[in-house]
């Protein structure tokens, strides 16, 4: 979009009145000629725009924005560590509490969250694709758990019983 603003914005008004089929200014219609130069050049950017609006936008996704933040987060903070990162993440959760508290939702703080969570799995060896991959197994787990709801309002699932063993039959012979 701003090649073309600026490739229209640059061109003469011969060159553009040739290049878009409009007729050129006349020495009677003085400044209106100009003005009607510019009229077109303004329904043109903003055609160009409705038609840029109707093209989806595709943003990044998580793994790729991860991947990123992870070699600006290196670069940017070299002395954090794995812990320091939950450090920082507990003052994030800290201040989604207090939104929520507040009546306010604010995705962008838990973002923070989620990347102090990444930058401190990544820090320990753990790549954003791990994670992906053990949320999908995680999920499947917990949908075939029982669960049950604490004093708090979380959820626990139920702890399995350990299967009893089996005294071995020979004990008795030792």
């Amino acid at each position: 979009m701003i090649t073309f603003i600026l490739n229209i914005d640059w061109m003469t008004t011969t060159e553009f009145c040739e290049a878009y089929n409009v007729p050129l200014p006349t020495a009677r219609e003085g400044v209106n000629g100009l003005l009607r130069i510019d009229a077109v050049k303004h329904k043109l950017f903003l055609d160009r725009a409705k038609a840029l609006d109707r093209v989806p936008f595709k943003p990044k996704s998580l793994i790729e924005l991860e991947k990123e933040r992870m070699v600006w987060a290196l670069e940017t903070f070299p002395e954090a560590t794995a812990v320091s990162s939950l450090r920082k993440c507990e003052s994030e959760i800290k201040e989604i509490e207090e939104n929520i508290e507040a009546g306010i939702q604010d995705a962008e703080e838990y973002a923070d969250a989620i990347m102090c969570l990444f930058d401190s799995a990544g820090r320990n060896g753990i790549t954003i694709e791990q994670i992906v991959s053990a949320f999908a197994k995680k999920l499947e787990k917990n949908k075939s758990r029982t669960w049950v709801k604490n004093d708090d309002n979380s959820y626990s699932h139920v702890k399995s019983q350990a299967p009893i063993s089996e005294p071995y039959p020979y004990d008795n012979y030792r």
